[in-house]
C-alpha cells in the first residue's frame, strides 16, 4: 500500500470515531467534549456542541444527520470577505438558524503564518 493511501486509511479511520461524527459533506466535525472548567460546576453534555468546518457541501444525508444530532443552531465564525472568497455561502437546512459571528476582522484570514510571526515579532519590540 502507497503512503498516500495508508495516510488516507489512517485519517478515514480517525476522522470516523469519536469524538468525531460522520455527517456527510462536511469536513472536521467532531463533538467538543464535557470536561468542566477549573473552578467551576459547568459541564458540556456529551453530542451537545460541535465544531466543523465550513457546510458549504453538506448532503441531504448530512442535513439529515444534523437534524438526527439534534443540531438547532450553527454559529458561523468566518467573515463576509472569507464567504465571499470562496463562495462558500450558507446552506438552507430546515430547523437549523445559523447565527453569523465572525471570529476574525475582515480579511484576517488571509494572513499567512510567516507573515503573522513577522508582525508578531515586530510588535513584541517595539514593547
Amino acid at each position: 500500500m502507497s503512503s498516500g493511501l495508508l495516510s488516507y486509511a489512517i485519517s478515514s479511520d480517525v476522522l470516523s470515531s469519536p469524538p468525531f461524527v460522520v455527517v456527510p459533506g462536511v469536513i472536521n466535525i467532531r463533538a467538543l467534549r464535557g470536561t468542566s472548567a477549573e473552578g467551576t460546576q459547568m459541564h458540556i453534555k456529551p453530542l451537545h456542541v460541535f465544531r466543523s468546518g465550513e457546510l458549504t457541501r453538506i448532503t441531504d444525508v448530512g442535513r439529515s444527520k444534523l437534524q438526527e444530532l439534534g443540531v438547532t443552531t450553527v454559529f458561523d465564525l468566518r467573515s463576509d470577505s472569507e464567504i465571499a472568497e470562496f463562495h462558500s455561502e450558507t446552506p438552507d437546512i430546515p430547523g437549523i438558524r445559523f447565527v453569523r459571528a465572525p471570529a476574525l476582522t475582515e480579511n484576517a484570514w488571509k494572513i499567512d503564518i510567516p507573515e503573522l510571526r513577522v508582525r508578531i515579532l515586530f510588535a513584541s519590540e517595539l514593547c
